[in-house]
């Protein structure tokens, strides 16, 4: 999984690189404020791709523990997104996302180490407050593909992934705050 996130980063770049040269466009910085409150530290950029579409990247990490818990998480998630004002970053967009991730989760006395992958679909809103601020509100569901090893500490690490499968899972939550770079 790490080979494949290596491989992806500098697709992505590429990408965004390329049209960003092209042409003159918005770019906007943004964070989650729903991955705050959970303890993710996250941010991201919206790039426009045309009239009509976008490419948005975001990233969190989460290093959360509490008590006998951990939470320890990195993802990305790139997702490509279709506006239907005519203008990007302004009102309703539905978008198909990717989700790369690592994890190593203790829950009681079970642990979670794996990988994940997920494709989905996304609906959002964004509110423009003035010519520099909005608020976007997104969700998005879809099938997630995950591969763990699965232990207590009295068992200890399999040598091999233990536990895996595909899932529905809600991909996306976020209430962002949105900063638009002219």
């Amino acid at each position: 999984m790490i080979r494949f996130i290596k491989c992806l980063l500098p697709l992505l770049l590429f990408m965004v690189l390329s049209q960003t040269e092209a042409q003159a466009q918005r770019v906007m910085l943004k964070t989650n404020g729903l991955g705050w409150v959970t303890g993710c530290a996250n941010a991201g950029a919206e790039f426009r791709l045309s009239r009509f579409t976008t490419l948005n990247i975001e990233g969190l990490i989460n290093p959360m523990r509490v008590g006998n818990y951990r939470f320890h998480t990195v993802a990305l998630q790139p997702e490509v997104r279709y506006w239907f004002d005519g203008r990007p970053q302004t009102r309703h967009f539905v978008g198909v996302m990717a989700s790369v991730g690592i994890y190593d989760w203790r829950l009681s006395d079970i642990n979670h180490r794996g990988d994940a992958f997920g494709l989905g679909v996304t609906y959002g809103y964004s509110l423009v407050l003035n010519n520099r601020w909005s608020v976007e509100g997104t969700v998005g569901a879809g099938l997630l593909r995950y591969r763990e090893y699965k232990y207590t500490d009295a068992e200890g690490q399999p040598d091999g992934f233990n536990h895996k499968g595909f899932t529905l899972f809600p991909l996306k939550a976020a209430i962002s705050l949105v900063y638009i770079l002219k």
